[in-house]
């Protein structure tokens, strides 16, 4: 799976998120949680190259990346760039990861300087032209209905401050338990069920 990035430059593993409408991110589904051991293989076997592997790591964790992105930013589409940025910069820089373990906090902390960058450079929006699908089956109305609360749930998880926006978009959007969200944050469980109480 390969997808465009800024700059026309591509990253593998990386797809082009596609906008669904849907309340979750739907960027990729992926069957393996965030928690899963099995990671630590593929970031040994993505480190020597395999993009097999890389693909495998982009599946699991795309999402997680995405919905801390929008945690930060409070902006969805900017949270798409940030991750497919974060991703292109993991994947040039994972041979010098040393603990294949630490690869959930190593790439959340990527993210997290890819979006400081955005918001001190205070760059012009760029917009992104996604084809209007509906493959699906359904109506042009209920797809348009579905949109409306997709877009309003977004906003209004956008005006909360910063670290309870984050840890709302990890389980609400990206669907991770609290356990995975505490361990993608680096923070005690008993934080993420605080921060989703306030």
């Amino acid at each position: 799976i390969t997808g465009p990035v800024a700059g026309g430059s591509r990253c593998p593993g990386v797809s082009a998120p596609r906008r669904t409408g849907s309340l979750v991110l739907n960027a990729v589904k992926s069957d393996s949680p965030v928690s899963r051991s099995g990671y630590v293989e593929w970031v040994k076997r993505a480190a020597r190259g395999d993009l097999d592997a890389f693909t495998r790591l982009v599946e699991t964790f795309q999402n997680a990346s995405i919905a801390a992105a929008f945690g930060w930013l409070g902006d969805f589409e900017r949270a798409r760039d940030v991750s497919q940025e974060a991703f292109l910069d993991a994947y040039a820089h994972l041979p010098e990861l040393r603990d294949p373990a630490a690869f959930p906090a190593w790439l959340r902390r990527i993210v997290r300087k890819h979006c400081d960058r955005l918001t001190r450079r205070k760059a012009a929006d760029t917009e992104t032209l996604d084809g209007n699908s509906t493959a699906n089956g359904e109506t042009l109305e209920d797809q348009a209905t579905r949109e409306a609360a997709a877009s309003g749930l977004r906003q209004a998880v956008s005006r909360l401050p910063p670290r309870l926006r984050i840890v709302v978009a990890l389980t609400y959007l990206a669907e991770l338990s609290g356990a995975e969200s505490a361990a993608f944050l680096g923070v005690p469980l008993s934080t993420i069920k605080k921060r989703l109480r306030s």
